[in-house]
């Protein structure tokens, strides 16, 4: 569900975590980065900020994947149930799947994927059936029974 709400219409907290997650997509845009920039946020605190100054070179150090992996180093957990997080653009795919993964629900952004689109930014990779790409499963016993001892042992079976 997407609802739209004009920043400074009554949001209260809102607005001041989608301001600091723009902020942070301007200072990195500043420093030589990407334009992006995301907080992670749990119970009115911020608990997360997308990593800045470690960009380069890497390809899946996009705002909301910094500042997830920073919320959850920060709270020494793996999961981040009861966050939300505020991001400067609707995350990417990528993104997406690991907000999921680690069980954030609520998530506000400042543009949507036409408003990046029409800036000449788009993530159209995921949406493209000529991109094929090859996947082989090579079978073996040896980390089956490693992952299901390793899962038994995990959950206490």
């Amino acid at each position: 569900m997407t609802q739209t709400i004009q920043i400074g219409a009554n949001m209260g907290n809102h607005q001041t975590f989608i301001l600091m997650a723009i902020k942070r997509a301007k200072k990195s845009a500043q420093n030589g980065g990407y334009p992006f920039g995301a907080v992670v946020v749990k119970d009115g605190d911020i608990v997360g900020k997308s990593n800045i100054d470690d960009q380069e070179f890497d390809p899946t150090a996009h705002a909301e994947l910094s500042a997830i992996r920073n919320a959850c180093k920060n709270l020494k957990v793996y999961n981040l149930t009861g966050c939300k997080i505020y991001s400067s653009c609707h995350p990417c795919q990528l993104c997406l799947g690991a907000i999921k993964w680690v069980g954030i629900k609520d998530i506000f952004y400042a543009m949507d994927k036409n408003d990046a689109q029409a800036i000449g930014y788009a993530d159209d990779i995921f949406m493209d059936d000529s991109v094929v790409l090859s996947k082989t499963k090579m079978q073996d016993e040896n980390i089956l029974v490693f992952m299901k001892n390793w899962y038994a042992q995990r959950n206490g079976q």
